[in-house]
């Protein structure tokens, strides 16, 4: 679809919304009239009932029928428009135009009492926010009034005007009804119409005819305003559409670059790691990452970005790329990748938000934990049983100055050791008093029940908050990530030079484990040749022209007994798997050069997979033992 076509459907499409919304509106103006006659039908009878009973005189005597013929009128279009759901075209004018014709008719015999009556259809009509009805309906009404007003006076439906009326000298007039004034003064007086006639017209239209200009020039704009308020309701309800639509994209966005599975290294047993985060608005800018660095190396890490909303994930998005790229590129340093990092948010900062973090590397093999503070909270360590908090030299924060350097410290964790980080939304979360959760109510929750695992740690945090708070607004980001450290119970890997002259040291690894499954010497052989197979071409294409390391790991399955074998490089990327298999059927001389070595691999073991995941080369060979 080209341009032209895009704007034309776009056009079409805003249009049909709008005239969607315009009959919508109308359908429940429609109703609106028809509940308001209904209930102008109800006061008229009232009104007739109150003038029965005395409340007040009514000069025609007609007045029994002319209620009836209008309570009809009323009543009959209001139903019609009730049993057709006001999904009618014609509705509108049907109802406006009967409603203000009945008031006229009533006007025109109950002058005085009624007159304020025929202002009801032009009010009514602003409903529909229509100016050409509202418009059209006030005319209708000016127009009634003056025939009501001149049939009134013609006809003597009215009440006279004494003023206009001349009596012979002495006349008595005796009378115990107002209702018959009217007949008396005929019988006995003579009016001057003409006179009877210019005075009602000054006195008495002309007030009206301004009062009502007046009224339905105010109910015109009025109904004009509302209409261009419906245009201006569509496009905030669109742009707010379009904001929730961006935001859960955002949302969507954030979250995918959170690690939301758990646990996140199933095949290292050595730790265990857990994170929760709850954000203030539709989008946060806390934010939290662990990864691996290299097979002996995770990175776990706890931001905050100041400020809230879209900006502030923006931000943290933009900083988490950055300190993840860093932390890939460079060595386990921390307090190297955020000096780098800060290089590159500081000078372009324009927006002069900022970001606390709290990096830390984990050496698997060792437990020692290398850390960094930019500004962050600071972490709680577990040592011994129990959570503690500490207090290390904090760096500044990311992104609010220009060439600021990093500190490093140690922490060396022993099995059962852990390492609790956080957010400020912990500790300065609110109750309805006003005070803050704070460090020490933190402190007592973790040590609570120390010895729970990692995702119950976080939980009952959680949930001691939540207690705390009580229901209170969220004002700021709330999250927590928690690393426990299980130690290295069986050095199950070896890592070396990716080189063919160290394929014998490998292979003699690997069958140190066979043997203490007691594998048997076939299947041993076949995982022998296997191993010769894919380290070769580890050491020849990996890292092609240099040389680099490669690690080999062994795990062994039970029910059933089953050995697999990982190789992990950090050479380009390859799949050995793609290689198409040799042929066979071909004699030796006419099969292509390679491959031949993968196919024997394929066939002998019972399952092999590949990866590439965080820069590395990941193969899996799994074969069952029999013994």
């Amino acid at each position: 679809m080209n341009l032209k076509d895009r704007l034309i459907a776009k056009i079409r499409e805003e249009f049909l919304q709008t005239t969607e919304t315009l009959w919508n509106n109308e359908i429940r103006a429609n109703l609106f009239t028809a509940r308001a006659m209904l209930v102008t039908a109800g006061l008229t009878v009232l009104f007739w009932i109150l003038s029965k009973l005395g409340v007040f005189s009514i000069s025609n005597s007609q007045i029994t029928w002319l209620v009836f013929q209008a309570v009809l009128e009323l009543i009959i279009p209001a139903g019609i428009c009730i049993w057709l759901k006001g999904e009618r075209k014609w509705l509108k004018l049907l109802m406006l135009s009967l409603y203000t014709l009945v008031l006229a008719r009533i006007e025109m015999v109950l002058t005085h009492n009624m007159v304020l009556s025929m202002v009801f259809p032009v009010l009514i009509s602003i409903r529909y926010y229509s100016r050409t009805i509202t418009s059209s309906v006030g005319i209708l009404t000016i127009l009634l009034t003056f025939i009501s007003n001149y049939l009134s006076i013609i006809f003597h439906l009215g009440r006279i005007d004494m003023n206009m009326v001349t009596l012979p000298a002495g006349t008595v007039l005796q009378f115990t009804d107002t209702a018959v004034l009217r007949e008396i003064v005929m019988s006995q007086g003579v009016i001057d119409y003409h006179q009877h006639w210019l005075y009602s017209l000054s006195n008495s239209y002309i007030p009206k005819l301004i009062m009502f200009s007046l009224i339905i020039y105010v109910c015109t704009e009025i109904a004009g305003r509302g209409r261009e308020a419906i245009f201006e309701q569509q496009k905030e309800t669109k742009d707010a559409e379009r904001l929730a639509t961006e935001l859960h994209l955002a949302k969507t966005i954030q979250s995918s670059m959170l690690p939301e599975i758990f646990p996140p290294f199933p095949e290292h047993q050595e730790f265990d790691v857990y994170a929760s985060m709850r954000t203030a608005r539709e989008v946060g800018g806390d934010f939290y990452d662990f990864y691996m660095i290299d097979d002996d190396h995770m990175a776990m890490l706890v931001a905050d970005v100041s400020g809230k909303g879209i900006p502030a994930a923006m931000f943290m998005m933009a900083s988490k790329i950055m300190i993840n790229n860093m932390s890939l590129l460079n060595e386990p340093d921390p307090a190297r990748i955020l000096e780098m990092v800060n290089q590159e948010i500081a000078p372009k900062n324009t927006a002069e938000m900022f970001v606390t973090v709290w990096l830390g590397i984990l050496e698997i093999s060792t437990g020692k934990l290398t850390a960094t503070n930019a500004g962050h909270e600071y972490p709680f360590i577990r040592q011994n049983g129990k959570f503690d908090i500490f207090k290390e030299k904090h760096g500044f924060v990311l992104g609010g100055m220009e060439n600021t350097k990093y500190q490093n410290y140690e922490i060396q964790l022993e099995p059962g050791d852990a390492v609790f980080v956080y957010t400020d939304g912990v500790t300065e979360a609110k109750n309805k008093e006003g005070d803050q959760f704070g460090i020490e109510r933190l402190e007592e929750a973790l040590n609570d029940s120390p010895e729970l695992p990692v995702s119950g740690i976080i939980n009952h945090v959680s949930e001691k908050l939540d207690k705390f708070v009580n229901n209170e607004e969220q004002f700021d980001d709330i999250t927590m990530v928690i690393l426990s450290y299980n130690g290295v119970t069986n050095m199950n890997k070896l890592t070396v030079e990716a080189m063919i002259e160290n394929i014998p040291e490998v292979t003699a690894f690997v069958e140190s484990k066979l043997e203490e499954i007691d594998c048997p010497p076939k299947i041993q052989n076949q995982i022998d040749i296997a191993i010769d197979e894919l380290f070769s071409n580890i050491a020849k294409y990996a890292y092609t022209p240099d040389t680099g390391p490669a690690t080999v790991k062994v795990e062994v399955e039970k029910d059933p007994l089953a050995v697999i074998i990982t190789f992990i490089d950090h050479g380009q990327p390859y799949d050995p798997l793609t290689s198409e298999n040799p042929n066979l059927s071909l004699p030796a001389e006419k099969r292509e050069i390679g491959g031949l070595g993968i196919y024997l691999v394929k066939k002998t073991m019972d399952d092999i997979v590949y990866e590439y995941k965080n820069g590395q080369n990941i193969l899996r060979i799994k074969k069952e033992i029999q013994v």
